[in-house]
């Protein structure tokens, strides 16, 4: 259940910010063409793990963007890689510190015998409609945030549409 609301977390990080996106992109659609000549594109072929490498990289970026602006510390994001039991394919999983706090001090609690009756899950879902509200008002207050979000939405489409990768929380 945690790592779903990490993922759903992730999830309305990239929704709230890819409607923004395309709302700019079209906007740049329409603005008239200029009389410059043709710029001559070159691409290169990367692997997937670049391609994975990038868009963590991109991710951990647009975090520590917000995390600069955040004045609540509580949500602040942290990521780090982890790796399943079973597999030797490492994930990012990027996590603000209230759910860290709340899981941290839910295992405190099991291993010194003074289980609380309060889900973890409940702790985490009583923050989580503040934490949305904090990221919408640093992204509407400080536009290298919303920039950084629009390179990571980029990144992130990029890589879907060089792999086929279709996330997991969606489930």
């Amino acid at each position: 259940m945690i790592f779903r609301l990490t993922a759903y977390t992730s999830l309305f990080f990239y929704l709230q910010f890819s409607l923004i996106f395309s709302a700019q992109s079209a906007e740049q659609k329409s603005e008239p063409a200029s009389s410059s000549p043709p710029e001559e594109i070159i691409t290169t072929q990367r692997t997937k793990l670049q391609l994975r490498l990038q868009l963590w990289e991109a991710e951990e970026k647009a975090y520590d963007v917000f995390n600069s602006f955040n004045d609540e510390k509580r949500f602040d994001i942290k990521c780090y890689l982890h790796e399943p039991t079973g597999t030797r394919i490492k994930h990012q999983v990027c996590t603000p510190e209230f759910q860290l706090i709340a899981t941290r001090e839910q295992a405190r609690d099991r291993l010194n015998g003074t289980f609380q009756h309060v889900p973890v899950e409940f702790s985490i879902a009583s923050q989580l409609d503040d934490y949305r509200k904090k990221i919408k008002q640093v992204a509407e207050e400080h536009p290298e945030f919303l920039q950084e979000v629009i390179e990571y939405t980029e990144k992130r489409q990029e890589y879907i549409e060089a792999t086929g990768w279709v996330s997991n929380e969606s489930e």
